[in-house]
């Protein structure tokens, strides 16, 4: 009972922060000579038990990225400790977050330090801390599900891949990823 009203309202105030960080926040101008030196690609998504093939995509499809000679870091959010990720791939966990937003892992810190040319969030369905961590990285764009469940979700440059799947649709992630990078392609042109 108590630890699930602390986890509501630990959840409540990073959204809050979440907010708050997005309207304080002053973006940048980045000049095309510099995004280009920049090229660093992120993703971030959810470890889930009833999805396991999930990790296995990612990691396919960061190998095709870097392979193209891009630089990538992937993040994980482990929301429940039965999940056990055997690839070496950065994770966290709610605890790895406090109360008062603080980080206290230095792969997630290191991650929000990083200014990514793109940032994919690969959830259909986010939680407060994963809006959190999305708010407070440093993104020239950020794909994902940005504007799924709540209004409150905004940010300057962001592409929505609501058109990409259909909520109720069995999402493959390998081709959800695909469409991600081949829409991204095309902004791009």
């Amino acid at each position: 009972m108590i630890s699930s009203l602390k986890d509501t309202i630990k959840n409540n105030l990073l959204a809050i922060y979440a907010q708050h960080h997005k309207r304080l926040k002053r973006r940048k101008v980045v000049q095309d000579k510099q995004a280009n030196l920049t090229g660093i690609v992120g993703f971030l998504y959810t470890a889930e038990l009833n999805n396991p093939h999930k990790t296995d995509a990612v990691i396919r499809t960061v190998e095709k990225i870097r392979i193209s000679g891009k630089q990538v870091k992937v993040l994980c959010y482990v929301p429940n400790k039965h999940i056990i990720l055997n690839k070496n791939i950065d994770f966290f966990t709610k605890e790895n977050i406090n109360f008062f937003g603080k980080i206290k892992k230095e792969e997630l810190a290191n991650f929000l330090k990083t200014r990514f040319e793109h940032l994919y969030h690969l959830d259909i369905n986010s939680e407060p801390i994963l809006d959190y961590v999305v708010a407070n990285c440093s993104a020239k764009c950020k794909i994902g599900n940005l504007a799924s469940n709540t209004s409150n979700r905004s940010y300057l440059f962001e592409v929505s891949f609501k058109g990409l799947v259909e909520p109720n649709e069995n999402v493959k992630f390998d081709s959800l990823i695909d469409k991600m990078l081949d829409y991204t392609k095309m902004l791009h042109v």
